[in-house]
């Protein structure tokens, strides 16, 4: 619990002060060193753990002789024992003040001696300001620098960068027989790799191909890594280097967020990151012009990404966020006619944005029989009526397939959503496979103009719902768009099993046996049975609204 305020001591001007660490003052005696944390005690606890990293790590520099790296002392002219050198003070006000990232200046001053002269004022080389801020965050590793003038600092570092590359060609062909083809360098390679990820993520268009989303996520991934790694020689990859590159996204490294305490990067975060080192390790071994060979133990590699001690602890992500019946009541009566369309297609279909943009009327089964009447009835021991109507679906990336026999609000909402799609593509003069599209005949699940984000349009619809909700009742939690597939699932289960459950949501294995899927058909009759048993249980979220798929607003978004 974070202290009150009369815990911590203050100065008579009202600030907190805490001593850490030792220094020289102004009389050459080692003391106490003191700090002012601002006036807000819970500021404090954030401000005070990273001055105290801060010191920790000068101690530790203390210990280490002064011929290692980095490590430069400021002799004490009183004691051995560790102090603050003025560097380290000059971070440590600023993070006691409540600074995240310390901002570097690029140097200048007067030198009409120096080439860089400019009237009268000489600015420091691109080059040079990369090189400072490199050497300060290797000395001070848990302080996050910025420069001050960012394009000189990338400018720089590309051509720092630059010679690198050229000094490991250079030894590359003058040492032949002792330098392999393995000195070329980690961020070629990355290079090359970056120029194939298009060829295995396009898709077709009627303007071309075209990278897809997740090809432009990946080309994202890898500039990270030359962001995140050292420049090291390929022949440097043997096990052991391979596994510190796995093991930075393995042990969660601290996220860099302006304004924002750092904190470990997110599980799945990482585990995206590692997943694509090792597709690149995969591609790197069959490129012979780099010469890499794969390590022997290579299967012994650690890929799984570290637990934190609150998450292993934390009841909250182990029990999943569940709609009550309530809640979902006010869903669905203040929602209008095209919210309770992704409402039910996500409750009685288990349809989130992805599956919801990519339905197609030939998914619809709605003026026609199910096609398996007889293998339904005989097999999976489900009587379809004359009366049943249904979505059959593949999604789009896997190519899973479900079916979902619709609840009559279903049906009523399907077929009012295909009359407000005819309707604007008629306006339009236009045609469109899918269900859901704008007013300007765009689909529901589309890329964005840089096509790196899938439109927001499912997400921000939600959002709005829930803010008309909570207007009136201010204590309605408000969950997001996806957990009503959470809620849909978790009833399906209850009802039945867990094999149906996994079926009903289109999962690749809904049982341990993955060859099952390809000697059987899976189990939709029990599928049906349980959202009739489902039906039955949201009945009061149905009876409470009577004027749904009544309204004529063909252009709501």
């Amino acid at each position: 619990m974070p202290k009150e305020k009369d815990d911590y001591p203050t100065d008579d001007r009202g600030r907190i002060r805490l001593y850490i660490g030792y220094w020289i003052n102004g009389s050459g005696k080692r003391v106490q060193r003191p700090f002012y944390f601002g006036t807000n005690p819970s500021e404090v606890p954030s401000r005070k753990a990273r001055v105290d990293e801060l010191w920790d790590w000068t101690e530790k520099q203390h210990a280490i002789p002064s011929e290692s790296a980095f490590q430069i002392k400021e002799p004490s002219p009183v004691t051995s024992k560790p102090v603050w050198t003025q560097e380290a003070l000059g971070y440590a006000d600023q993070l006691a003040k409540g600074e995240v990232q310390i901002v570097i200046p690029r140097t200048k001053g007067i030198n009409p001696a120096t080439p860089h002269h400019e009237g009268g004022e000489w600015v420091e080389d691109e080059s040079s300001y990369a090189s400072k801020l490199r050497f300060l965050a290797k000395r001070f590793p848990m302080i996050y620098f910025v420069p001050e003038e960012p394009e000189a600092a990338s400018t720089g570092g590309k051509t720092i960068q630059q010679g690198i590359d050229r000094q490991i060609e250079r030894l590359a062909l003058v040492t032949p027989n002792i330098l392999d083809a393995t000195s070329l360098s980690l961020f070629k390679a990355l290079d090359a790799y970056a120029q194939h990820i298009p060829n295995e993520n396009t898709q077709p268009t009627s303007s071309g191909a075209v990278l897809t989303g997740t090809g432009v996520i990946r080309l994202e991934c890898v500039e990270r890594f030359k962001q995140h790694f050292k420049n090291v020689p390929l022949s440097s990859l043997d096990f052991d280097g391979c596994q510190s590159l796995i093991d930075y996204w393995r042990n969660r490294p601290l996220t860099r967020s302006k304004g924002r305490p750092s904190k470990p990067m997110s599980k799945s975060y990482c585990r995206h990151h590692i997943k694509e080192l090792k597709r690149f390790f995969r591609w790197l071994r069959r490129k012979k012009q780099f010469g890499w060979k794969q390590p022997e133990d290579f299967d012994d590699l650690k890929w799984n990404v570290l637990d934190l001690d609150t998450e292993r602890t934390n009841i909250y992500t182990i029990r999943q966020d569940i709609h009550s019946i309530d809640e979902l009541k006010l869903l669905y009566e203040f929602g209008s006619d095209l919210d309770r369309l992704l409402f039910l297609l996500g409750l009685n279909c288990s349809f989130r944005g992805a599956e919801a943009g990519t339905l197609e009327e030939h998914h619809l089964f709605i003026d026609q029989p199910h096609p398996n009447t007889k293998y339904i009835k005989n097999v999976c021991k489900f009587d379809i009526q004359p009366t049943d109507r249904f979505i059959l679906y593949a999604r789009n990336k896997s190519q899973i397939y479900g079916e979902y026999l619709l609840w009559q609000e279903t049906l009523a909402a399907v077929r009012w959503g295909l009359t407000r799609k005819q309707h604007i593509c008629a306006r339009l003069g236009i045609t469109v496979p899918f269900v859901l599209v704008t007013k300007d005949g765009l689909p529901f699940y589309r890329r964005t103009s840089g096509n790196k984000n899938v439109s927001q349009i499912f997400s921000n619809k939600w959002n709005k719902l829930n803010k008309r909700i909570k207007k009136v009742f201010p204590e309605f939690r408000g969950l997001s768009f996806g957990q009503l597939r959470t809620t849909a699932t978790d009833l399906v289960r209850h009802h039945s099993s867990g094999e149906v459950a996994s079926v009903f949501e289109m999962h690749g294995s809904p049982t341990k046996d993955d060859l099952l899927d390809l000697y059987s058909n899976r189990p939709f009759g029990r599928v049906f049975q349980a959202l009739k048993d489902v039906r039955e249980t949201l009945a009061p979220v149905f009876d409470s609204t009577s004027n749904a798929f009544k309204s004529s607003d063909w252009d709501d978004e």
